[in-house]
């Protein structure tokens, strides 16, 4: 478990190993740029420290809320940290604050230190903080990439934007994944549909297995809007994509009619 105390800080010299690795200033260039401003602070020690790490610690738009930067001189080298320390947790009760909730970047590692007791949504301010953040670490500091999928049936018509970074070392492999889905109804009268089942599944082909098996899953029930759109909610989580095998499978039930079809790779941004 990572632990958070009051006392001294001090920072290590490293020299990171390639030129295309975050820095320091580019993390806070970036966060800048949302109007997240980091004063420096040295009232942060953490146990457990990283030893091939450079750490700094500041104070987040003149707020009690603080946040621990560590750059690694490799990815590996914060891969390495992040699962012997921290593991896949996103929220880690610890010694004299409320919560620490870790952010991969790249090379770095973000931890955001708060005594908020609202991370359920009492405090938005927090909330928004937060999750300006994290979208800087996910588009803007990770290696992140974009494929789009695209598929239609006999009444309807789908797409899944998928964000995603993926990173590989020797016996390692790290990934986040954001998929955004929107489906259209291509019938005569939208106003006849109340309530849409919809299940979209994603297929990959699995190295271990040699088959392609059922990557992610989603099913419920949504509402069709006046110009014959569905939304469904994004979905954001740890993951690692196969980019020349995956594809989605979609399933729609409404007014005791059905329409299934596929939705293949389209595009790489």
């Amino acid at each position: 478990m990572l632990t958070i105390t009051v006392g001294c800080t001090s920072e290590n010299d490293i020299v990171l190993e390639d030129e295309d690795l975050l820095t320091v200033d580019d993390i806070i260039l970036a966060l800048e740029a949302v109007d997240i401003s980091l004063k420096s602070t040295g009232s942060i020690s953490v146990s457990e420290e990283p030893v091939a790490a450079q750490k700094n610690c500041y104070k987040i738009n003149d707020t009690k809320d603080r946040l621990i930067i560590f750059v690694f001189p490799s990815i590996g080298k914060r891969v390495e940290y992040y699962k012997n320390t921290i593991s896949d947790m996103t929220k880690i009760e610890v010694a004299d604050v409320e919560s620490v909730i870790p952010i991969k970047a790249k090379n770095g590692l973000l931890v955001y230190v708060t005594d908020e007791t609202s991370l359920n949504g009492r405090n938005n301010d927090f909330l928004q903080r937060l999750n300006q953040i994290r979208k800087v670490a996910f588009e803007e500091l990770n290696d992140t990439k974009e494929l789009v999928f695209k598929g239609k049936g006999e009444y309807w018509e789908a797409s899944v934007i998928v964000q995603y970074y993926k990173y590989r070392g020797n016996g390692w492999v790290e990934g986040t994944v954001r998929q955004k889905p929107t489906i259209k109804y291509n019938g005569s009268d939208v106003s006849e549909i109340d309530r849409v089942e919809i299940e979209l599944n994603a297929f990959q082909y699995d190295q271990h297995t040699e088959e392609v098996e059922k990557w992610s899953s989603r099913r419920g029930r949504h509402i069709i809007d006046e110009q014959g759109y569905i939304r469904p909610p994004g979905s954001f989580g740890n993951g690692v994509i196969e980019e020349e095998s995956i594809f989605y499978q979609i399933n729609l039930d409404w007014n005791q009619m059905e329409d299934k079809f596929k939705l293949k790779k389209q595009a790489e941004i």
